[in-house]
C-alpha cells in the first residue's frame, strides 16, 4: 500500500516538474532524492516505466531533448489532460493535508501537551484550523502575490516568534 502512495505521488510530482519544464527521469530521479535529502531513491527501473504510463494515459508527451553533449535523453512535457490532472491532484492534496492535520492534530497535542489540558488542545486546534485556512487561501493566489504573502508571513511569524521567546 505505501509504495502504491509513493508510487502516486512520484507520478503527481513528475506533473508539477513537467509543468515547469520538460523533464526527462533522470531529472525527476535527481530532484526526488534532493528534495526528500536522500531519503527518496527512485531507481530508473521504476521511474521510466511510470513516465511511460503516464505517456500511454495522455498526461505528458515525449520528445527528444535539444542536442547536446553525449546522448540526446526523452524529456517530457505536460499535456491538457495532464494539466487538469494535476490541478485535480493539488485539490485533493490540499483537503487531505488539512483534514489530516484536523484530526491528528488533537490526537498528537495531547500525547505531547498531557491528555487532560483540555483548553491547551482547544487552541492548538485552533491554530491547526488557522493554519488551513491560510494555507488554503495562499495556494488560491497567482505566484506574485503568493510569493510576496509568503514572504511577509515569514517574516512575521519569525517575529512573532521571537516576541513570545522573549516572554
Amino acid at each position: 500500500m505505501e509504495g502504491m502512495r509513493v508510487k502516486g505521488l512520484i507520478s503527481i510530482y513528475a506533473l508539477a516538474e513537467a509543468k515547469a519544464r520538460p523533464v526527462s527521469g533522470k531529472y525527476i530521479v535527481e530532484m526526488v532524492e534532493k528534495a526528500t535529502k536522500g531519503k527518496w531513491r527512485i531507481s530508473p527501473g521504476s521511474i521510466y516505466p511510470l513516465l511511460r504510463d503516464m505517456e500511454a494515459k495522455g498526461l505528458l508527451k515525449p520528445k527528444l531533448s535539444p542536442r547536446g553533449k553525449g546522448r540526446r535523453e526523452i524529456e517530457y512535457e505536460i499535456t491538457s489532460k495532464g494539466e487538469k490532472a494535476l490541478a485535480e491532484y493539488r485539490r485533493k492534496i490540499m483537503n487531505h493535508m488539512n483534514e489530516m492535520f484536523s484530526t491528528v492534530v488533537p490526537l498528537v497535542a495531547r500525547v505531547i501537551h498531557g491528555a487532560d489540558d483540555d483548553e491547551l488542545i482547544k487552541a492548538m486546534v485552533e491554530y491547526t484550523d488557522a493554519g488551513n485556512s491560510l494555507r488554503q487561501y495562499l495556494f488560491s493566489l497567482p505566484r506574485e502575490k503568493k510569493m510576496r504573502a509568503a514572504k511577509k508571513l515569514s517574516s512575521r511569524m519569525k517575529s512573532l516568534l521571537s516576541e513570545i521567546q522573549k516572554q
